[in-house]
């Protein structure tokens, strides 16, 4: 009887040690997998840290370079007044009428976003009151916080004398307060590497310098010629400039998105020099200059509510100026 039973007996001792054997080895694999993935969790957290400690000295510099300088005067103002230039007061003055068509071809978006009639030409209307801020603590979740930033990207790009991004303005609508822009005709999108070096480059400064943290390719595109193939003597065109200028956590959000640039143009020519004719525009703007064009932009509801940028967020944008304007390109770690 023994005997009989011998042989499957034997066949499934054998079977057993080899799945005793194959379940060690899966065992030891699992168990190296989780320590290399602890192992990758713990540099992230470093690298994170990192960051997060890079970032918090860069704007403790910031800090202690720029407020000395420019402590509050009688009025409670740091810098002198602002001037718009007169597209900007032209852009302003413009009235909002019927909507346009072309807003229901406009891709999705978190914010109202809408193509707008005045007289014979476009402009996109953004109302303050539309405005979504999603996980980013990094600033203030009050409508017009994204309006202000839009014309203060403007304002930075029009003051290097880089022709990027299209008239803004502050100023009402239909659906209330909030930024117009001039609408633009667009061509098909491309990557930043395909428009011309020195485009390129001004995007890249400017982006910087605004602390631009949306600025991927759904957000530029060339100017539409009559010649619809992309060619790399397209015109540029910069928008959806609203999240950039950050500030301090707002902790009161319970949000904990930390802040990062993120910019295609930035990622190209970081750690790169930029070219003499890019430089001698980021070189012509003072930090006063600065200074002064964002303190002056400030969104008034009739309650007297107003939004504006803190000395913080200011202190951040002259602090990038500053990096860019003494080593002559965009550092290569952000």
């Amino acid at each position: 009887m023994s005997d009989h039973f011998g042989g499957p007996r034997r066949i499934i001792d054998d079977v057993t040690l080899r799945l005793t054997d194959h379940l060690q080895d899966a065992a030891r694999a699992r168990a190296e997998l989780i320590r290399g993935h602890s192992r990758t969790l713990d540099l992230g957290t470093r690298q994170l840290v990192d960051r997060d400690q890079l970032n918090a000295n860069r704007l403790n510099w910031y800090e202690s370079i720029f407020t000395p300088q420019h402590p509050p005067g009688p009025n409670g103002r740091r810098f002198a007044p602002y001037t718009p230039s007169a597209a900007e007061l032209e852009m302003r003055s413009r009235v909002l009428t019927d909507m346009d068509r072309l807003t229901d071809s406009l891709p999705e978006s978190a914010n109202g976003v809408y193509i707008m009639r005045s007289g014979h030409d476009l402009q996109i209307y953004k109302p303050a009151a539309e405005e979504t801020f999603g996980l980013r603590n990094w600033l203030p979740h009050k409508h017009g916080s994204l309006a202000i930033r839009e014309v203060a990207g403007y304002r930075v790009f029009e003051m290097m004398g880089f022709p990027r991004v299209p008239p803004t303005a502050l100023g009402g609508g239909p659906r209330g307060l909030g930024s117009k822009q001039q609408h633009m005709p667009l061509g098909r999108s491309k990557p930043a590497s395909k428009f011309r070096r020195e485009h390129q480059q001004q995007a890249a400064a400017g982006h910087f310098v605004i602390g631009a943290s949306d600025a991927k390719r759904r957000n530029f595109q060339p100017l539409e010629h009559s010649d619809s193939r992309p060619s790399e003597e397209d015109d540029l065109v910069l928008y959806d400039l609203g999240h950039s200028i950050p500030e301090r956590s707002h902790s009161s959000s319970g949000y904990s998105h930390s802040f990062e640039i993120h910019s295609d143009f930035v990622n190209k020519w970081a750690g790169e020099t930029l070219d003499d004719n890019v430089m001698a525009g980021v070189d012509r703007v003072t930090p006063d200059m600065l200074g002064s064009a964002l303190e002056d932009l400030r969104l008034i509801y009739e309650d007297g509510t107003e939004i504006r940028f803190s000395d913080d967020a200011i202190n951040g944008v002259l602090g990038r100026h500053h990096d860019l304007k003494t080593t002559g390109g965009i550092p290569s770690r952000i």
